[in-house]
């Protein structure tokens, strides 16, 4: 298996496992104010294969939800051949607080939860996998990280780890 099918086969498992299981908000579009609150401002995240800068990097224009699926590294050992995963998770969540709190100025952080949410559920899905795409297998610790830098109205975080592939008599 080589790195892009890993790439692909988590992809496709994230798709399915992760993205087509929630919903979150959806970035307001250009010239429009806020998300409204109603069915259609609600979106399964995407998934693309893709590398994201630094993560103080604000993708201004790069439409959230999304999960994407990061190729970090890649070791051939003698016994075994594994790479470094990092999932970019990505949500917004631009509401503020309603009610006796000043609603004009403080942030809700809904935002912030919907991250922990997309990024446990990825967790979790990856953890019970047992094997991907039929030849990678998910290795313990899968971590996950918030962001440090605000990015408000946006919130990112990535969830990493690392998957054993096969090795095959062309890799020895």
């Amino acid at each position: 298996m080589t790195a892009r099918d890993t790439l692909d086969a988590l992809q496709a498992y994230l798709k399915e496992k992760v993205a087509d299981q929630i919903l979150l908000q959806r970035e307001p579009e250009q010239g429009e104010e806020s998300a409204p609150r109603e069915k259609d401002s609600y979106v399964h995240p995407t998934v693309p294969i893709i590398r994201l800068p630094h993560q103080n990097f604000n993708p201004a224009g790069f439409q959230v939800p999304f999960l994407a699926v990061c190729f970090d590294s890649d070791d051939d050992g003698e016994d075994e051949h594994t790479m470094d995963i990092r999932l970019v998770a990505g949500v917004y969540g631009g509401g503020n607080y309603e009610g006796d709190i000043d609603p004009d100025g403080i942030p809700d952080n809904k935002g912030y939860l919907d991250l922990i949410n997309l990024m446990e559920k990825a967790k979790l899905e990856l953890l019970s996998a047992g094997i991907i795409g039929g030849a990678c297998r998910v290795y313990k610790p899968v971590s996950m990280k918030i962001y440090d830098e605000d990015t408000w109205p946006c919130w990112f975080g990535n969830v990493t780890f690392a998957v054993s592939l096969p090795i095959t008599p062309e890799m020895i």
